[in-house]
């Protein structure tokens, strides 16, 4: 019984990791769109909170 509470957690972490994964790339893109449209202030916003689900996600020293 132990061993399936483990692999539910361990699913539930994984998920949530991939989640976080998607709304960072969103973020991303969405910066990357308002960029290209000149909106940089905009942006810029749009950057920060891409950084900090980023770092959340992956830890303030992965490179990427």
């Amino acid at each position: 019984m132990r061993t399936t509470a483990q692999i539910l957690l361990l699913s539930v972490l994984v998920l949530s990791c991939t989640a976080q994964q998607k709304s960072w790339q969103e973020f991303d893109a969405q910066s990357m769109i308002l960029h290209q449209q000149g909106r940089y202030s905009e942006a810029a916003k749009v950057t920060e909170e891409a950084l900090t689900v980023a770092e959340n996600t992956f830890g303030p020293n992965l490179p990427r």
